[in-house]
């Protein structure tokens, strides 16, 4: 048996594009015909699989026992209202915040966390 290997890359108008490279190894029969092959792709920088299934988790959930979407709907109501809103509460929004009110807040509750 003969082996070959291939290292290539996709173009488009002669550019390489990127995240499209890879290698491929090939094994060729006594005519010279492909028999085996198999292809190493060069991996994307973002891979969305962590993400997709939390998603896909609290999708199933939610269809499952739709009650679960009213202390999810809360949540985010509180979160919006919080961190974004501005004349529902007093005063300005988290985000407005000083740098040294965030400072606080972290240092307590590192302290809250260490008791």
């Amino acid at each position: 048996r003969d082996s070959v290997c291939v290292r290539w890359h996709v173009e488009n108008s002669g550019e390489p594009l990127p995240f499209s490279r890879g290698c491929s190894f090939y094994e060729l029969n006594s005519d010279g015909l492909i028999q085996d092959g198999i292809d190493f792709v060069e991996p994307q920088v973002f891979k969305p699989g962590g993400v997709t299934l939390f998603i896909e988790s609290l999708k199933n959930k939610i269809e499952q026992e739709p009650a679960r979407l009213i202390p999810l709907s809360m949540w985010l109501a509180y979160m919006l209202i919080v961190f974004f809103s501005d004349g529902i509460l007093p005063g300005a929004n988290a985000l407005q915040l000083e740098q040294r009110t965030w400072e606080e807040v972290r240092d307590l509750s590192l302290n809250f966390f260490l008791v």
